[in-house]
Order: C-alpha cells, then structure tokens, then sequence
C-alpha cells in the first residue's frame, strides 16, 4: 500500500515512453531473440528502460499546481472508497467525495488515462483474479467470486476476463488448484488498458 502522503501519478508522457520501449523490447524479443543475446544490445535495452522509469518515478512534485494537488487529493480519496465500498454508484461517490461528476471524471482521465466506471471494473477484475489464482478452499465457483466482486452478467465477466487475462475464469480457478504447476505467461497483454 502506498502511504496518503506519498500518492503521485507519473506524468502521462513519461508513462507512454515506457510502455512504447517495453512493446519494443517485446517486438524485439519476438523477431530478434539472438539480438537479446548480445550483451551490449541487451545492456542498451535494459539503460533505456531504466531511463524511462526512473523517469516516471522521479515526477516533479515540486511542480505541481494547486489543481493538481486538489486532483491528487480527489484520486487519493476515490481509491480509498472504492476500496472500502466497492459496488457504490457513480452518483454516491461523486456524493461522498463532494466532486461533481465531470470533475471526477476528468481526474480519472488525465491521471489514470481512464473514466472512473472502467477503473473500478478493471480493479475488480483484479481482485477476481487474485481470488481465482490463490486456489483457496473457500472459493466454490467462478460465478461466486464473480458475484461477490459486483459482476453480474457472467456471459460479459467471462468475455471480459478474458480479454484481460487471456484465458477464460475457469481455466486460471483450475490451474489454481493444481498445486505444482507451472505458470508461465509470454507475450503480450490481451487488452489494451488505455
């Protein structure tokens, strides 16, 4: 968990940088394996990346505007509600944060390059997958984990997961409880976030 005090969202330029060197090196890595094995390509690689994320770390908290604090502030608190009351309606959020519904939005967009509704879908979604990868014994159906996380048209929870994940909820709760398997997974991310 990442302190109050210490939330900060990288800028959106220095987040694009890094993601189009990590396709690069993906693509790379797809066309031109042997070129991985060359130390001084993969050493130049591996300083580009380092680059770009620190420079995504290193966001200028000095610079920021009043506004941007108010934003920061607004996103800080929209986590945590989300967190603690999960399946709240747009209107009750915007409600208990005391924020109109364009300015929530508008946060959302600029800071997590996504509305607020998608951004609470794809958290949960997370939290599904958590729960189907532990393998633990209370978790009787994918149906049940999806119920319980605020899903309830299973036909779209299972489309969905599956453009997230790659694989349909079945298949990651099956694995799940296989103790001893491996898991492995390469390639690209099925679902474009942004």
């Amino acid at each position: 968990m990442v302190p109050p005090a210490a939330r900060w969202r990288p800028s959106i330029a220095a987040v694009r940088e890094l993601l189009q060197l990590h396709l690069a090196a993906i693509r790379m890595a797809e066309a031109r394996a042997p070129a991985l094995t060359d130390f001084q390509a993969a050493h130049g690689l591996e300083q580009q990346l380092l680059h770009s994320l620190i420079g995504c770390l290193s966001g200028a908290a000095d610079e920021e505007t009043p506004a941007g604090r108010r934003h920061r502030d607004i996103l800080g608190r929209f986590e945590d509600l989300i967190t603690d009351e999960p399946f709240l309606r747009m209107a009750d959020i915007c409600a208990a944060l005391g924020v109109s519904d364009g300015l929530l939005r508008a946060c959302c967009n600029k800071h997590l390059g996504m509305g607020p509704s998608k951004y609470g879908r794809l958290r949960r979604m997370q939290q599904v997958h958590r729960a189907l990868r532990s393998g633990t014994p209370d978790i009787a159906s994918v149906s049940e984990v999806a119920r319980r996380h605020g899903f309830e048209g299973l036909g779209h929870f299972a489309a969905y997961y599956r453009a997230c994940y790659g694989e349909l909820p079945s298949t990651t709760l099956r694995r799940a409880s296989k103790p001893g398997v491996a898991e492995l997974t390469l390639g690209r991310p099925r679902m474009k976030l942004s």
